[in-house]
């Protein structure tokens, strides 16, 4: 049978128990916000396995010297006029 003394005891341990679990989530919540990188989990993942688009390809043929510049202007637009046209199906 509790008795009202014991009663008393834990109506005054459950203010403590609460800031004791305040001040643990708050110590959780300074470590995780204050690492250097504060990204999604899944960041790096979705960086390392994103297809390169169309463009970024054709630059990178024309950095390595595989295209001159005329082809690259031309595929450029082409990809550029292909763009705008998919936009404005979307649309």
């Amino acid at each position: 049978m509790t008795t009202d003394r014991s009663r008393m005891r834990g109506m005054r341990m459950f203010p403590v128990m609460c800031i004791a679990v305040m001040i643990f989530m708050a110590i959780v919540c300074l470590l995780f916000f204050t690492q250097d990188d504060f990204r999604s989990p899944w960041a790096h993942w979705i960086e390392s396995h994103r297809s390169e688009t169309a463009l970024e390809i054709v630059e990178k043929r024309y950095a390595r010297g595989e295209i001159n510049g005329e082809e690259f202007e031309q595929i450029r637009r082409a990809l550029m006029s292909h763009d705008e046209a998919a936009r404005d199906v979307r649309e």
